[in-house]
């Protein structure tokens, strides 16, 4: 037993001869360790985000425990500060600081210090990969980071063929160890197969990440077995990346192929350590991988109409060369969108971007800059959370000068694994630096086609990768390292006072993921009975703990004001109250186009209040706001009728019978059945003519038409309006 424990923790936590204080070297390298094994299988069911909030916290955890660690080994140490960093540090020393510049007047603060968080999470995986560089700690590594494989993808199997426990009764006491409908209920999918992602694009990621890591295991393990296994893994992630249907990681797959081909053929190093380890046995078991995986592309899935996983792979593949403009236009049209309106973005918001996370709040002002987004991509219930192109929203985010880090660490991955194979090291070291960097530069264009790098697993495994990489250029090149040459003798009071800072900030970015993950839980069930069009006194009271409980959730504020201006409950909210959540869901998100109606008709009433009790006086300001949110929905929502109602009511209110009716109009241009506006159009024609309101009636057992008299008409259209522009 001993034995085994010291393998264990020869395993996990390898030490060198020369590294002082060993207990922080051990603790650390378990520390990452367990994180990046763990990382795959952190998923909280009871939390809105598609399997990201524990994943985050997770790393967040082990980041801040890591700096606090580390700074307590340098105080009893007493060694001085290192200045010196490889070029790729001091990249990502300065995207951490452009990360925090593009905070200064970011458009959504709430929204970007939850990203901001994350970014420092992956940074501090990042650090503490190099700071903690092991040769033979990082083989170990990579074996923690490719076994989930095999879980995630047999999960994903049986979500994509529908295996449930009753679907294998026939196996002989099968009804008394089955399990698999459990996994299915701890792992619910928004895209079916994720395994423990949720989201199948984000599994295709992660697997083209970490796949050229399984094919450098079968050329360098030493036994049969761990090399049958690293086949085995290739094989389960070749086959899940088919049934995922994923193609933004096809397109990588595919880059990466001839990435790596155009490697071998240019480095004679590269290549000729890769003819001495291909064998006979490696070719055999890579025969029956790849045969495994041309299998498993030859099946569909028998669930129907769910993300294309009931298309076969010849025709999810042949969409990428549509030739169907209506195809092209639904399946592309969106994400092209994104970019081309993007880029004036990033024209308008170039030094330091509109705030990491806030793309989400400034696309509605940017939805037709360049091209009109269709309707299916941007609309007033639905606009986009992500730049489907995460180089992109990079530059949006943080500007050309955070965007251009993102490129400079980006590049220095091949320039470095380029550099170690032009030493006398080469031999010794081997292939790991071009299978890392394959993986590397694979999920990078699968990033441009995609959102993997907004979701944690991929990005955290990204940044410890690329740590890693670094780690290992400064192994081998001790020399190439930049900076002030001069160790900083640092006194103890200073050690002491950075620690107590440290600590301070692990305790408190804790309790602030502690708070907010424990408010989720009540605006989870909240989102769910807002989409279900349910707004009675348990949605009301599930929104407002949640925002009681952790008032900086920008999506809690987004969905308290739609829940409380649709709330149709036992209890009086007041109009002041309604109008307060309204705003605040603004102040984060301000060109949310829903809540902007929802506002125009909270000043419609006070405005037309303050009319009928012979005070227009009071109306005027009121409807010099409602004019500035009509000004706003022209540029965000010019293509919405719910626009051109408020527009309408506003005329209406004003006694600008021909506005109104010309706003009615083009309302009902865009949605013929948009009732406030078919209402109010025959309201303004009444009041032109000066005769009474005439409703007509299409229900079929009560034909004909039905007087209303006009005082009753105009709080009867702003309900409607209220109504169609919820969520």
């Amino acid at each position: 037993m001993q034995q085994f424990f010291s393998r264990i923790t020869e395993f996990l936590m390898p030490t060198h001869k020369d590294e002082n204080p060993k207990w922080f070297y051990r603790f650390g390298r378990l520390i990452i360790g367990l994180t990046l094994l763990l990382l795959p299988f952190t998923y909280d069911i009871k939390v809105p985000e598609v399997a990201g909030d524990p994943r985050w916290y997770l790393m967040q955890f082990s980041s801040g425990l890591l700096l606090l660690l580390w700074v307590v080994a340098r105080f009893q140490s007493k060694r001085p500060f290192d200045t010196l960093w490889p070029l790729t540090g001091w990249f990502a020393f300065g995207l951490t600081i452009w990360t925090m510049v593009s905070l200064i007047d970011g458009l959504s603060m709430f929204r970007s210090w939850f990203f901001f968080k994350h970014f420092m999470g992956y940074v501090g995986l990042f650090s503490f990969m190099y700071i903690l560089r092991h040769h033979l700690w990082y083989r170990h590594i990579c074996w923690l980071l490719v076994i989930p494989i095999a879980f995630n993808t047999l999960l994903a199997t049986l979500q994509f063929f529908d295996i449930r426990d009753a679907m294998l009764n026939f196996i002989p006491f099968w009804q008394h160890i089955g399990f698999f409908d459990e996994w299915r209920a701890s792992f619910p999918q928004s895209a079916p197969p994720a395994g423990t992602f949720a989201n199948k694009n984000l599994l295709a990621s992660w697997l083209v990440l970490l796949t050229p890591l399984t094919m450098w295991f079968m050329l360098t393990s030493r036994t049969r077995v761990l090399q049958a296994l690293s086949a085995l893994l290739f094989a389960l992630a070749g086959m899940a990346l088919m049934y995922t249907r994923s193609r933004a990681s096809w397109v990588a797959i595919i880059f990466m192929i001839v990435f790596m081909a155009g490697w071998f053929a240019l480095n004679p190093v590269h290549r000729k350590l890769l003819v001495e380890r291909v064998k006979p046995a490696l070719l055999g078991w890579f025969a029956a991988a790849i045969a495994l995986v041309i299998a498993s592309a030859q099946f569909t899935s028998p669930l129907r109409g769910v993300h294309s996983v009931d298309k076969s792979v010849a025709e999810q593949f042949s969409s990428l060369i549509v030739t169907d403009s209506e195809r092209s236009k639904k399946d592309f049209g969106p994400r092209i969108a994104y970019n081309l309106n993007g880029l004036h973005i990033v024209k308008d918001h170039w030094f330091n971007g509109v705030g990491v996370g806030a793309f989400h709040a400034i696309y509605p002002q940017y939805h037709d800059a360049q091209m009109e987004t269709p309707h299916h991509g941007y609309n007033i219930a639905a606009r986009p959370q992500r730049a489907h192109n995460d180089l992109m929203q990079a530059f949006i985010e943080l500007g050309v000068p955070g965007g251009v880090l993102m490129l400079l660490i980006a590049f220095s991955m091949p320039w470095m694994a380029w550099q170690l194979s032009r030493d006398e090291h080469a031999e010794k070291l081997g292939l790991l630096p071009v299978f890392l960097t394959t993986g590397i530069a694979g999920l990078c264009v699968n990033a441009m086609l995609d959102f993997p790098l907004q979701m944690p697993t991929a990005p955290g495994t990204l940044w410890a990768l690329m740590g890693m990489m670094t780690g290992l250029f400064v192994l081998y090149h001790p020399g190439a390292l930049h900076g002030p040459k001069t160790p900083l003798q640092m006194p103890r009071v200073v050690y002491g006072i950075t620690a107590l800072l440290a600590l301070v900030a692990f305790v408190g970015i804790t309790a602030d993921n502690l708070a907010r993950r424990t408010a989720a839980k009540d605006l989870k069930i909240a989102m769910s009975l807002t989409m279900s069009g349910i707004f009675n006194d348990h949605t009301l009271n599930y929104i407002t703990r949640s925002v009681e409980l952790y008032p900086y959730n920008q999506r809690a504020l987004e969905f308290k004001s739609v829940i409380y201006s649709n709330y149709r409950g036992s209890r009086q909210l007041s109009r002041d109250t309604i109008k307060q959540a309204v705003l605040a869901g603004l102040k984060e998100d301000p060109y949310a186009a829903n809540n902007l109606v929802n506002l125009a008709g909270i000043y419609f009433k006070e405005a037309q209040q303050y009319q009928s009790l012979g005070q227009p006086e009071k109306a005027k300001p009121l409807l010099n706001e409602m004019r500035k949110i009509v000004d706003e929905l022209y540029v965000i929502g010019p293509k919405n009728p719910h626009t051109w109602g408020v527009a309408g009511l506003m005329a209406l209110t004003e006694q600008k019978y021909k506005t109104a009716i010309a706003n009615f109009n083009k309302a009902l241009e865009l949605d013929p059945t948009y009732t406030p506006a078919i209402g109010g159009r025959n309201l303004a024609q009444a009041k032109l003519s000066g005769g009474a309101y005439v409703f007509e009636n299409t229900d079929a057992k009560n034909p004909g038409k039905v007087r209303i008299p006009l005082e009753q008409l105009l709080p009867q259209l702003q309900q409607q309006l209220k109504q169609q522009a919820q969520q």
